[in-house]
């Protein structure tokens, strides 16, 4: 019994020298060292990388610019994948010995949101933001509401922008009504049509425009009813727009 118990007590790994252990801890360790610092390295090269994008992305446009946030976002996310594949960092709550560099990384993505974000604004706060908020207005009680409407003029003076909606066209094209509703584009094409019917009206006879206006008047507030689709089929009749453009008439 007596050697039993002896036998038991020496292979007990509780009762084995702090000599016998040592060699074995600090090999743990070292390997926990090498481990570590090529982890740190590895971040270095992302942090290179990252700072490049970031100054490059200074003078990109909105899309870049949301790219180069992303590609931020991405390492961000790398970074805590390498915190949990190294064993970095304590229990709940405890910075990990890199938090700072990913703190780092997370600013400068919000950084470049918010600049995005910013140059959003300023867009809408210059003419093409105007034309794009601007709303048509939906029944007109003059031929020459109209004429105003188009060319930014008196009850319409500079709206959307100075020129009214001829200005818009010759700087944006469509892409200021681009999100309009297809009632609205319906209406913007049936607007257009009748001031082309008015230009042509004006070059064939001579006459200012404004004045034409007035002539057509009456046409529009009695024949047409005050109907813009009514006016546009008029015009067709008198040959002052293509039939090829003819609209259907709104119920």
């Amino acid at each position: 019994m007596r050697t039993s118990l002896e036998t038991l007590e020496v292979s007990d790994p509780v009762n084995h020298s702090l000599e016998a252990v040592l060699p074995g801890v600090h090999s743990r360790l070292s390997t926990m060292q090498r481990e570590m610092a090529m982890g740190f390295q590895q971040l270095k090269i992302w942090q290179a990388t990252i700072d490049t994008c970031i100054t490059q992305s200074a003078g990109m446009t909105r899309q870049n610019q949301v790219t180069a946030a992303q590609l931020v976002s991405i390492a961000s996310t790398m970074l805590g994948w390498g915190n949990r594949g190294m064993g970095v960092g304590g229990g709940a709550g405890q910075a990990s010995p890199d938090s700072s560099l990913l703190n780092s990384f997370q600013q400068a993505n919000s950084s470049q949101q918010q600049a995005a974000n910013d140059e959003d604004d300023a867009n809408e706060n210059d003419d093409f933001g105007k034309a794009k908020r601007h709303i048509l207005i939906k029944r007109h009680q003059s031929l020459y509401t109209i004429y105003y409407e188009w060319y930014g003029l008196e009850s319409s003076k500079d709206q959307p922008i100075v020129g009214g909606f001829e200005k818009c066209e010759e700087i944006f094209k469509s892409s200021w009504r681009k999100k309009h509703s297809d009632a609205e584009k319906k209406h913007f094409s049936r607007l257009k049509s009748i001031i082309k019917g008015l230009k042509k009206k004006a070059v064939t006879e001579g006459s200012d425009m404004q004045e034409v206006v007035g002539i057509l008047e009456s046409s529009f507030t009695q024949d047409c009813k005050k109907s813009i689709s009514v006016m546009v089929e008029w015009m067709m009749t008198k040959k002052l727009i293509p039939e090829g453009k003819k609209r259907a008439t709104s119920t």
